[in-house]
């Protein structure tokens, strides 16, 4: 009896020390998630794959694309500017662009890279850069993927512009430890690159995207990705240059990369914007305002049911009466407004 007394006694002793060790063990838990969601890159496979209104490579769906719009004159300036040529092949026998395109870099990689130029104006051949190999199918799906991941009217922007497979076995001395790279003129893909996981891929893609548009030509100033106002989010201090000194803090970032610099900070927080929407909020509801409203003109993929949603800074746009907008806003989503339209009225 005074056994069972003496081990009663003990077990209401030990409730509190066993509740408290679960408290500690779920704290050091959530510590550890925590601790998880912060790494090196923004996003990860399995953030990729279970992100929102993703559009996966579809080759039936390319050649659907390219065979509706044949017979359009645009398909004869990607043909010159893919091969630098102006006629079809000799022992082609090709009447048509496809066709020579197919003969030219492959059944497979031609019409996927016709596609990339035709429909968002990225040149991905090897015949007009010296520094270039010819994209294989793998690599080219990636693009694919990634170009999709954003929105098509962005693509308007550029101009024939130059995304290669940098070549093969050598490297970019300027840039040797890099993956990719991306420049006012290029995006250059190198090895290392090539040998990353499939999804690491198609995150790097939009990553250099988010630098190429950052800096278009079409944005108001010099870009939106190096703006008084970005920079300020994150409490940057110009050391001197591009030399830049960043708070203590990794509070409102979405990665350790995005803390080089501002341009890597929007980089990569476009790429969490992207597929980890809910995480960048978390940690910065503005810097997540910002490139919702700068880069995706308002559109959201918080869930499924904005997939399809036209940007909500588009309708303002159309919405000339009103005088609440911020004229800097404005702006942009004019300009996207115009690249909207161009789009969707490009083969009517």
């Amino acid at each position: 009896m005074k056994l069972l007394i003496i081990f009663f006694a003990f077990f209401l002793l030990a409730i509190p020390c066993l509740n408290d060790f679960k408290n500690k063990s779920r704290s050091i838990a959530q510590a550890d998630e925590d601790q998880n969601e912060f790494s090196d890159s923004a996003a990860d496979v399995h953030h990729v794959m279970t992100a929102k209104c993703l559009d996966p490579f579809n080759y039936d769906e390319i050649l659907e694309y390219l065979n509706s719009v044949q017979h359009h004159p645009s398909m004869k300036q990607s043909y010159q500017q893919l091969t630098d040529q102006d006629n079809f092949p000799a022992d082609s026998q090709c009447n048509d662009v496809l066709c020579a395109i197919k003969h030219i870099f492959g059944e497979e990689e031609g019409p996927m890279m016709l596609y990339l130029h035709h429909r968002f104006n990225l040149n991905t051949s090897h015949l007009v850069s010296h520094i270039a190999s010819k994209p294989n199918v793998d690599e080219l799906t990636q693009f694919i993927n990634g170009v999709h991941d954003l929105p098509p009217h962005l693509f308007l922007a550029f101009r024939n512009q130059t995304f290669i497979r940098f070549k093969r076995g050598y490297i970019n001395t300027n840039f040797p430890t890099q993956a990719a790279t991306a420049h006012f003129d290029s995006v250059e893909f190198y090895d290392r690159w090539a040998r990353q996981h499939p999804v690491f891929k198609r995150i790097t893609v939009v990553h250099e995207l988010a630098h190429i548009i950052g800096m278009a030509r079409y944005w108001p100033g010099s870009g939106i990705d190096n703006t008084t106002e970005w920079v300020e989010l994150s409490d940057w201090q110009r050391v001197e240059g591009n030399t830049w000194k960043r708070p203590e803090s990794n509070q409102l970032f979405v990665s350790n990369y995005a803390m080089i610099r501002p341009e890597e900070d929007f980089a990569e927080s476009v790429v969490a914007y992207r597929y980890r929407p809910h995480f960048f909020k978390s940690r910065s509801i503005q810097k997540y305002n910002y490139i919702k409203n700068y880069f995706f003109a308002g559109k959201e993929y918080l869930d499924h049911h904005n997939c399809d949603a036209t940007p909500s800074l588009i309708e303002l746009a159309e919405d000339l009466d009103n005088d609440q907008l911020d004229p800097r806003l404005f702006n942009i989503a004019d300009k996207h407004l115009i690249l909207y339209q161009q789009y969707h009225s490009r083969f009517e």
